[in-house]
């Protein structure tokens, strides 16, 4: 059932669009479309999501503006966990997708808007909280949510002033005061002037400005409130990180620039992690998520598990339910916990062609396992059971007995 329907005007590519999303909707597909009222010229924007390769969808929007038709396109975001929508304004295209967790909501935006006369992205981030529902009021244009709720955040175009019901305790940023912070801090990149903390990696050295490092940094902040040695010399050595990548974290600290690629983003992101700089954490898995594929989902995925990344983690997961067969060859498939390879082949997700595949992987894991007190194999050896009673039950060739046996 489509949740708000557009008032579409003569035209019949935007009635035409409308029709379109509405059987995608019977087909399975999951589409929902707003409409802008009262404004000097009519906009339209439909949407709806596909899933794709490894169970993450793709979004794809169409907008009626200004007399020509737009579409955008947003790739690999994860249905339960992402919530998708869109927003016109003055010509800028807002594509939202929000991760939830709990009462939390940590996202990013990637807005389209014409810089210097061409269409361009720009990341923004957000961290909310918020009550059970999801919609949002951007100016006249109402978008209601897959789950229907109750108000969200509101944009006053404006002053571009984000803006939050009282009763959430969420601070209003002004993009061009952020802008002009950003830009003030840009100004003591890479110079000496009132530098006074260094930071040494093996044989580089990098001046810095304490008071940044320690709000952006938890590393740095429990550093400087220690009395340590460190303190006093006003120097630090760290071993473990690069001096490449300590610099590209310096430039996104000084200047708000984005500096992530697939060579760097494993990097930037252990980086980030040890020294305790949240936001940029929370981009590179954002940026991991985004690049996944076939190809890279196995390092991923044990990057995610050795950061303890949730959002990542899950990604992954369905890449490893759609190719298990192949994930099963690889050495991550044998360092698996006991309760990891129990999700994996209790999920109903799972792609195998037969329980053939699950029971042999399952023998694989358990005879690579070393076993002693305190590693109790008791579930996986009942799982092992339910799964060959299930073989012998489903085989039409009775090839059952040399497995039999090695349980």
């Amino acid at each position: 059932m489509l949740l708000c329907n557009p008032l579409v005007s003569d035209n019949k590519m935007a009635s035409d669009v409308v029709n379109k999303l509405q059987i995608g909707k019977r087909n399975g597909q999951w589409p929902t479309a707003a409409v802008r009222r009262n404004c000097s010229e009519y906009e339209n924007v439909a949407w709806t999501t596909k899933q794709q390769e490894g169970g993450l969808f793709s979004l794809q929007t169409l907008s009626f503006t200004r007399n020509k038709w737009l579409r955008f396109d947003v790739r690999n975001f994860y249905e339960r966990d992402f919530v998708a929508f869109c927003a016109i304004d003055n010509n800028v295209y807002y594509f939202y997708m929000t991760q939830v967790e709990g009462q939390e909501i940590n996202g990013h935006v990637i807005a389209y808007g014409l810089v210097e006369k061409e269409l361009k992205p720009i990341k923004l981030s957000l961290t909310l909280k918020y009550a059970k529902f999801f919609a949002t009021v951007v100016d006249e244009l109402i978008y209601i949510l897959p789950n229907n709720g109750t108000v969200m955040c509101s944009l006053n175009p404006s002053s571009e002033v984000l803006s939050f019901p009282e009763k959430q305790k969420v601070m209003s940023i002004n993009r061009e005061l952020a802008y002009g912070i950003v830009q003030g801090l840009r100004d003591f990149w890479k110079c000496d002037d009132l530098q006074d903390f260094t930071v040494t990696l093996g044989t580089t050295k990098f001046g810095c400005h304490r008071f940044l490092l320690a709000a952006c940094s938890g590393y740095f902040k429990a550093l400087f409130r220690s009395g340590m040695k460190e303190t006093e010399i006003r120097n630090v050595d760290i071993d473990d990180i690069s001096s490449e990548t300590f610099e590209l974290i310096l430039e996104t600290l000084y200047t708000g620039h984005g500096v992530l690629t697939n060579d760097n983003v494993i990097d930037i992101w252990r980086a980030a992690d040890k020294l305790q700089i949240v936001f940029l954490i929370t981009e590179c898995e954002h940026y991991v998520i985004r690049s996944m594929s076939s190809e890279n989902y196995i390092e991923y995925y044990q990057i995610g598990n050795l950061l303890s990344s949730q959002p990542v983690t899950k990604a992954a997961s369905l890449y490893v339910l759609n190719n298990f067969n192949s994930f099963v060859k690889t050495s991550a498939f044998l360092e698996l916990s006991r309760n990891d390879l129990l999700k994996l082949v209790q999920s109903q997700n799972l792609k195998v062609n037969s329980e053939h595949d699950v029971i042999m992987a399952i023998l694989k894991w358990t005879e690579f396992r070393p076993t002693g007190p305190q590693d109790n194999l008791s579930n996986i050896r009942e799982l092992r059971c339910k799964r060959l009673k299930a073989l012998n039950i489903n085989d039409k060739g009775g090839n059952t007995g040399d497995i039999a046996k090695k349980f």
